[in-house]
């Protein structure tokens, strides 16, 4: 073949199928640099356990929906933090949690992607609660390398990167409380987020460059080869 058209997930490649009525040849997913996420070392940041948000702070990355599942778990958990990297409009929904509640959010503001791995490092739990439209779990891969357990909403890209129970906790989108329980859940049970992070590290070798890159140097020969011989 002369060409060759990739998604980085069958929840991408249907999409191109239904709104381009293309073919897609190949599935091949976003590659991450897993030993960096693997290998940081910690960011300096206050005492406490830390809930870790990184995504832009919008109605579709659920900035909202993770604010008030924070200040659900702030009142049963008073050593909680919520670390938040990332900017948007919907950076004033902190500002309706109670003052006590708000100074236990560290806002970083827009973190450059090399300096992410460290903030991983320092935080125990990650949140991805999305409410849609998501190609793949780039996020979700990221957390897992760093050893976080994550939680996540339970959508078509997301799906793809993890197992609920397995690799994470999925709930529902747009859905507080319950990222909440499932959040709290991690917090107050040592062995089962051992146990989604164990799972989790072993997962995204799937997504390490050593595996990604072949497969898509193997999509380019092929595409080459077949030039050639035209």
């Amino acid at each position: 073949r002369g060409a060759a058209r990739v998604a980085v997930s069958e929840s991408a490649a249907r999409e191109v199928r239904r709104w381009f009525r293309l073919d897609v040849d190949e599935v091949i997913p976003n590659g991450v640099d897993t030993e960096k996420f693997a290998r940081a070392e910690p960011a300096r940041l206050p005492d406490g356990r830390k809930l870790l948000f990184v995504n832009r702070l919008e109605p579709r990355k659920g900035f909202a929906v993770m604010v008030e599942a924070f200040g659900r778990l702030a009142t049963t958990h008073s050593d909680l933090l919520l670390v938040v990297a990332g900017d948007g409009p919907e950076r004033d929904s902190i500002d309706r949690l109670a003052p006590s509640v708000r100074e236990r959010v560290v806002m970083l503001g827009n973190v450059p992607h090399d300096r992410l791995p460290q903030f991983h490092a320092a935080c125990d739990v990650f949140c991805a609660p999305a409410t849609g439209r998501e190609s793949f779990g780039i996020v979700l891969v990221e957390a897992m390398a760093s050893g976080l357990p994550v939680v996540a909403t339970d959508i078509p890209g997301y799906r793809e990167v993890v197992r609920d129970g397995v690799d994470a906790l999925l709930v529902g989108p747009g859905d507080p409380e319950a990222l909440a329980v499932a959040a709290g859940r991690l917090l107050d049970d040592a062995d089962l987020s051992k146990q989604l992070a164990e799972t989790g590290r072993q997962s995204v070798e799937r997504y390490s460059w050593k595996s990604v890159g072949g497969e898509i140097e193997a999509v380019y020969r092929e595409v080459l080869g077949h030039r050639a011989e035209l």
